[in-house]
């Protein structure tokens, strides 16, 4: 007789809410952690089956899974239901009396838990599937034991095999080698700013850390990647212990960059040209002339300018039409493109006047270069709609920058072009000379 309450004692003690119930459902004993559980007396629960605490959708599972006990098709089953918005586990095992021994378990937190859980993997796997998709290269680095650990798509972004580049196959694993590997494949070139960068960020001097570089891929080729990341843990001395960041590909960026930079030389090419001659327009022509100028004034090196005038060039419009006009002009310019120096500039100055910028040139040089020009003219012979040709001559002004006195280059152009038009003067087909006023 004492050792029933003894029992009582014991399964009272257990951190367990456990019951005895009858074939039926009955309880038939409780222990007092079962009646905290269920917030009841014992009184009221001895007159109460275990399924007046289950929904009418549970208590048909669980009538079932007694009606199997009772008929002997399973000694212990584990089933679970809801309670008054908890959740509760219970594990069912008969004993030789027919009895049924029951202990319940509130599983409310746990599935809360597992809930939390399934949410965050989705959640994961959303964010997975989107950086996948976004071709976004995951990277965590433990820069203290120089360990690196990646994502799938780190790999995949750089046309590698992810088993030659990854320990194993989960969301995130040890990249082969860690720095090693990383370093191996970054161009020369880009390494040691990529490296400094890094450094100054774990030692604090930077918010966060960002780099442009180029990796060697798989497939043979550079490819450019923008890599950002930030320290997210520091140990008790402020020594950086995590970095997390990203690998983004901006390859396509970069070639289009390159192309716009292509495109713009063009333009800024196209925008200094003459249209019909292809020699630089005077807009060109000021800004250059200006700047070397400048340049030989403080160098003290010789600068002379030649300015030429197509003869009687309204009369061969009137003669011969404005399309034999635009002939000669371009036949000029092609005979000036095949004498100039590389360091020479020439230019359309206006209608059918050139310019040409002599540089390290004096007034003996640049009247040297008139009569090239001179003889080079007396080779062109234009054709027109009427089948005959005719002969081209030009007048030619020389001045010779005064490096002491000329403020501008324009001075010199000035001087030039005053000479210019006393050649027409002259009677054209002709250099003028400023400084001395002769022919040649």
């Amino acid at each position: 007789m004492k050792s029933k309450p003894n029992l009582n004692s014991i399964i009272n003690h257990i951190p367990h809410a456990i019951a005895m119930l009858s074939s039926q459902g009955e309880f038939l004993f409780v222990n007092t952690k079962l009646l905290d559980l269920k917030n009841i007396s014992e009184k009221e629960i001895l007159s109460q089956t275990i399924f007046d605490f289950c929904t009418q959708n549970d208590t048909e599972g669980l009538k079932k899974l007694f009606k199997n006990l009772n008929e002997g098709l399973e000694d212990n089953y584990i089933f679970e239901y809801t309670y008054k918005n908890r959740e509760f586990k219970i594990e069912l095992t008969k004993d030789d009396n027919s009895d049924v021994v029951v202990c319940f378990s509130d599983i409310t937190n746990e599935k809360m838990l597992e809930k939390q859980v399934q949410e965050d993997k989705e959640n994961l796997k959303r964010l997975n599937d989107a950086v996948k998709g976004a071709n976004i290269g995951v990277w965590d680095f433990f820069p203290q034991e120089g360990r690196i650990l990646a994502n799938e798509t780190w790999v995949a972004q750089k046309k590698y095999k992810d088993e030659d580049f990854r320990e194993g196959g989960a969301l995130f694993c040890e990249v082969r080698d860690d720095l090693k590997k990383w370093a191996s494949i970054v161009h020369p070139e880009d390494l040691e700013l990529t490296g400094a960068l890094i450094q100054k960020h774990l030692d604090g001097d930077s918010e966060v850390y960002e780099s442009e570089f180029r990796m060697m891929c798989g497939d043979g080729k550079y490819r450019w990647f923008y890599d950002v990341g930030q320290v997210f843990q520091r140990d008790e001395e402020d020594r950086a212990i995590r970095m997390n960041g990203v690998h983004i590909d901006i390859t396509h960026i970069k070639n289009l960059q390159k192309e716009l930079e292509v495109k713009t030389e063009e333009l800024q090419v196209l925008a200094s040209l003459d249209p019909l001659t292809k020699l630089y327009n005077r807009r060109y022509f000021s800004e250059a002339s200006e700047y070397i100028f400048n340049l030989a004034q403080r160098e003290a090196r010789n600068l002379s300018v030649i300015m030429i005038d197509i003869d009687k060039f309204k009369i061969v419009n009137d003669t011969y039409g404005h399309k034999t006009g635009d002939s000669v002009i371009v036949e000029l310019a092609s005979a000036l493109k095949e004498l100039k120096r590389n360091c020479d500039i020439v230019c359309r100055y206006g209608g059918e006047e050139f310019l040409i910028l002599l540089p390290n040139t004096d007034t003996q040089g640049a009247i040297s270069m008139s009569k090239k020009i001179n003889r080079r003219i007396k080779e062109i012979r234009i054709n027109s709609d009427n089948k005959v040709p005719f002969k081209l001559t030009v007048s030619m002004g020389v001045s010779q920058v005064n490096l002491q006195k000329d403020k501008t280059i324009e001075e010199a152009i000035h001087r030039a072009d005053i000479a210019l038009y006393q050649a027409k003067d002259a009677g054209r087909n002709r250099v003028v000379v400023h400084d001395f006023l002769s022919t040649y």
